[in-house]
């Protein structure tokens, strides 16, 4: 799960948790910047990735520039 807000950290995890114990191992909250996240989250699961490789790029995508030096 990637998320926009704060509140939306407490609002999963309270859903996670009425999801049943055995499948409680298939979500993954991210710390994931929403967009950029998504976007690689994406491009990874469709090139058959497990989750935890999924999680992990996505994750990765903090280290992303957004704005290029144009000053040198």
């Amino acid at each position: 799960m990637l998320l926009d807000l704060g509140s939306a950290v407490m609002a999963t995890e309270m859903a996670v948790e009425t999801f049943a114990q055995d499948q409680r191992h298939r979500i993954v909250i991210s710390p994931a910047p929403l967009v950029e996240g998504a976007v690689i989250a994406a491009v990874e699961a469709s090139i058959g990735n497990s989750l935890q490789e999924v999680a992990e790029a996505a994750a990765s995508a903090y280290t992303l520039p957004k704005v290029r030096n144009r000053n040198g």
